[in-house]
């Protein structure tokens, strides 16, 4: 099942909404996202990397994301460093890759970012835009992007071992998927990210039920119009989902744009020894 953004993707430096049809070399471009990855860099900074950075930098060396990072080539900033002290970050339906590519040049902190879609034309774009990045001075990297479906357990494989990152980040996913999205986002969550790790969310939400304004509500309304299984989900049911799989809602942080920053901690080992069987 294809992820898809609610609105129009186009290829960078083109008219048209197909990646490598125009210039930009596959790379897509979302308006939203050029408008909101700065506030979410910050918020991933503050309430995330900073946190978790002791724990990474304490954690056993990663041989195999070693590997993988040196294995990067052209779609590394930095091939040859070694993961160890790189605090790891599984990004879902990474899109067009700006987040990535933003938070990645701009953080302080050493972060190898794992992209992820269901979409090949999203991870062609991620390695597109990956590719002209200069080295950056916190050592971070964007590893190739993966093809993980939060849906399809099977993909899960391509992650590695259980367990093994310190963060699992979506931006603007679940209102534009169907509910089990939501739910599975948690799930996958419970058998990537290592218990004391942590969970992220960004986009519009209702609260209690209601969309926060009256534009929440409009878009709400034509997110239902494209597809009935679409709309904002209450950050109660969100809390719900988590807490199902190991998580629990550390912070809800109001953002620009009547949007919501999510922050969840992984506190149950047992759940992610459970997560992903089929």
């Amino acid at each position: 099942m294809a992820l898809r953004y609610a609105e129009p993707v186009e290829a960078a430096g083109a008219s048209v909404a197909t990646a490598g049809s125009g210039g930009g070399g596959g790379k897509l471009f979302a308006a939203a996202a050029d408008r909101n990855r700065e506030a979410i860099g910050d918020e991933l900074e503050r309430r995330v990397f900073a946190p978790l950075a002791p724990a990474a930098a304490a954690a056993p060396h990663d041989a195999a994301a070693a590997a993988a990072g040196d294995a990067a080539g052209g779609l590394s900033p930095r091939p040859r460093l070694r993961l160890r002290l790189r605090l790891r970050l599984l990004e879902v339906a990474s899109g067009t890759g700006q987040h990535a590519a933003h938070v990645v040049g701009a953080t302080a902190f050493a972060v190898a970012w794992q992209p992820s879609d269901v979409d090949a034309a999203a991870r062609a774009s991620v390695t597109a835009r990956t590719a002209e990045m200069p080295a950056v001075a916190s050592c971070s990297i964007i590893l190739p992007p993966l093809a993980v479906d939060v849906l399809a357990p099977p993909t899960w494989a391509a992650l590695g071992e259980r367990a093994s990152y310190d963060v699992m980040f979506a931006a603007n996913l679940v209102h534009i998927a169907p509910p089990a999205v939501a739910r599975d986002f948690f799930v996958l969550a419970a058998h990537a990210v290592r218990p004391g790790g942590m969970a992220a969310l960004y986009g519009p939400f209702l609260v209690d039920g209601k969309p926060t304004t009256d534009s929440n509500a409009a878009f709400d309304a034509r997110l239902k119009a494209m597809d009935s299984s679409y709309g904002l989900r209450d950050i109660a049911e969100v809390a719900s989902n988590a807490a199902a799989n190991g998580f629990r809602l550390l912070e809800t942080v109001a953002m620009p744009a009547n949007n919501f920053f999510l922050l969840f901690r992984h506190e149950s080992a047992t759940a992610a020894a459970g997560a992903g069987t089929a």
